[in-house]
């Protein structure tokens, strides 16, 4: 076992000694600026009140000695802005759109005069943001509602950004491949926290599409506070409620009717294929300018088809044999051919609540429930040459506890916290609880799966806090991220046995080509713990440059001590747990420069070191050679 490193010794003293500790993803946005007078002088001490149009929060600010500002932490939405001083007519700049991840750069004029009066200016947004070094975009509300989606999940519109597409692998993953990364190389996060199974670095179930008020997607350069991820980054920020109610009522459904016939089936009717779809949303105030709330929940049963392609004549052969020569201890008497039903019944829920005590202080609340049901699916190969003997389904309950608190120091301090509890239960079963499994080559698959049944529980707690103060042109941040994972796997891989006949003459004789036979405890635990920290600092020398640059580390603390029997020969030489990687530090730098400064062009440019994630599967897979 390798010891713990004295840097990593040395940064945990010193974020524990100093109560200094960090948000690794962004759930909000902030907005940056100089206040000027006529002839260009700065303009100090100026005060900055952000409003919420849409909730009526407010957020105090003040430009400092060199007239800049910067409002951080803002929650997504649109916002009323005043800029006032001594002497000075008061600005009023309205509905400035916030998005989240994004730097809404805002400069403002102040004329002489009597600070009771106002000018009014209706602000439009940039047509580049200049402020922001990273590569990517936003998916805001009107394109969740208006683009057309099949299947509703919101994620799926991540591929309308350049470099993203479809997984194009097999087996499980998060969906999305950034710049021809594997799909397990993402982090997907909601409201700042990860939403990523730490087991088998897929992505675990979200919420209903009407519950989503936006999301980042960032396929490169991201900065310090992001980690976990060599592929992108997608930050996806819940709705809440406002000082309005809102909701939606929705039903959706697709039958067989609308289908054209599949190649496959040879019947006179169409296979039965069902897709419903409904749910509903409602928000708004508890107490008004104060409270609010937003719930939603959705229900997505689906009843379809799929084929096994076995001849008929091999049906009919192994059919033959079974029922002469059944195979000890199967249950699997004999096979057939044709449509087979696939059902897939899933049910997504959230609620969110928000409270703001005064400008300086603001909690909330969200919590999300996912269950899902598949039968003939769920990670299994079925259908073709495997007969529905050989496949199984899978049941999943997730669930995520979040709380998030945000605490505003002074003008140009403040910091946010958050704390998330997230339990996971995934079950995948066998049609065929006993076996064997028989495999004729290139002509039948039946009986118990090799891999199945499998479980896949997990909880994740984590703890994020980060600091962000803006001091002259600089504005710095740092944190860490801290996650304990409580792992408990099932991987009884071939525990059924395996017949493989090399052809069918050699099935109808009895002639066995191989058997494979696994035994021993298939069950494992495994404890992980990351830890992360970070510092960086956005610099603006002037209106055109920003430059980001900092440096993050990572320490994934893999499952160590696992017993094993030293006087066992098989088990004496194998490991105690995953070495554990001790130098896993990330120096960063952006760049974005606006050559015109018109905000009509920008160029970004900027070099990183990304470290992956390591999923918890690659140490079962290791580890759990000692048990079976």
């Amino acid at each position: 076992m390798k010891k713990t490193p004295l840097l990593l010794v040395f940064f945990s003293a010193f974020f524990c000694a100093t109560g200094l500790v960090w948000a690794q993803a962004s759930n909000s946005g902030d907005i940056d600026g100089a206040v000027t007078d006529a002839s260009g002088g700065v303009v100090p001490n100026a005060t900055i009140s952000a409003t919420n149009t849409e909730t009526g929060v407010a957020r105090n600010g003040a430009t400092n000695s060199t007239g800049r500002y910067r409002l951080t932490g803002l929650p997504v939405g649109s916002y009323d802005l005043t800029f006032s001083h001594d002497g000075f007519v008061s600005a009023v700049r309205s509905h400035v759109l916030v998005r989240v991840g994004e730097v809404v750069p805002l400069d403002v004029t102040l004329s002489v005069g009597n600070v009771a009066e106002k000018v009014t200016v209706t602000a439009e947004g940039p047509l580049v943001e200049t402020g922001r070094t990273t590569y990517g975009t936003v998916v805001d509300r009107t394109e969740i509602d208006n683009l057309p989606i099949n299947g509703r999940n919101f994620l799926d519109f991540s591929r309308t950004v350049a470099g993203v597409t479809p997984q194009q692998t097999s087996g499980q993953g998060s969906g999305l491949s950034f710049n021809g990364q594997r799909s397990r190389s993402n982090n997907i996060s909601i409201d700042g926290v990860d939403n990523n199974g730490q087991l088998n670095g897929n992505t675990r179930l979200t919420m209903s599409q009407d519950a989503v008020r936006e999301f980042q997607v960032v396929s490169n350069l991201f900065a310090p506070e992001f980690g976990n991820a060599a592929g992108g980054l997608v930050n996806v920020v819940s709705r809440s409620g406002t000082n309005d109610f809102h909701g939606s009522l929705f039903y959706y459904f697709r039958d067989e009717s609308l289908d054209g016939r599949n190649a496959f089936s040879t019947g006179s009717t169409k296979p039965p294929f069902r897709r419903k779809n409904m749910g509903t949303s409602l928000g708004g105030p508890i107490v008004k300018n104060r409270t609010f709330f937003f719930g939603a929940v959705e229900y997505i049963p689906q009843h379809q088809s799929d084929f096994v392609t076995i001849s008929d004549d091999n049906v009919r052969a192994i059919n033959q044999v079974l029922a002469t020569r059944p195979i000890p201890g199967s249950t699997v008497k004999s096979l057939s051919n044709g449509v087979f039903p696939v059902d897939r019944v899933s049910t997504l829920s959230s609620m969110k609540v928000d409270h703001s005590f005064n400008a300086s202080n603001t909690i909330s609340f969200r919590y999300i429930f996912g269950q899902g049901r598949e039968s003939n699916a769920g990670g299994v190969a079925i259908g073709g040459l495997t007969d529905v003997s050989g496949g199984g389904g899978q049941r999943d309950r997730d669930q995520s506890f979040l709380g998030a608190w945000t605490h505003v120091f002074s003008s140009n301090f403040l910091t946010e916290a958050r704390f998330q509890g997230a339990p996971r239960a995934l079950t995948q079963y066998d049609n065929d609880p006993i076996g064997p499994r028989v495999q004729i080559s290139g002509v039948a698959n039946w009986g118990r799966n090799v891999n199945f049944p499998v479980l896949l529980d997990e909880t994740r707690y984590q703890y994020q806090q980060s600091f962000s103060k803006y001091s002259g042109r600089h504005f710095i941040k740092f944190g860490t991220d801290l996650q304990w994972i409580k792992a408990h796997t099932s991987f009884p891989v071939n525990f059924g046995g395996t017949f493989t006949f090399a052809n069918l003459s050699d099935f109808q004789t009895g002639r066995v080509n191989q058997f494979t036979q696994a035994f021993g405890n298939p069950d494992i635990h495994l404890p992980d713990t990351l830890i992360g920290l970070y510092w960086q600092d956005t610099y603006r020398p002037n209106q055109r440059l920003n430059i980001t640059y900092g440096v993050r580390y990572d320490y994934d603390m893999q499952p160590q001590g696992i017993a094993r029997n030293r006087s066992n020969p098989i088990e004496a030489p194998l490991q105690d747990g995953i070495a554990r990687d001790g130098n896993n530090f990330a120096p960063r730098l952006g760049l974005s420069w606006n050559p015109d400064a018109k905000n009509k062009t920008v160029i970004r440019a900027g070099y990183g070191l990304f470290y992956d994630k390591i999923f918890l599967l690659v140490a079962r897979n290791a580890l759990i050679a000692r048990q079976s």
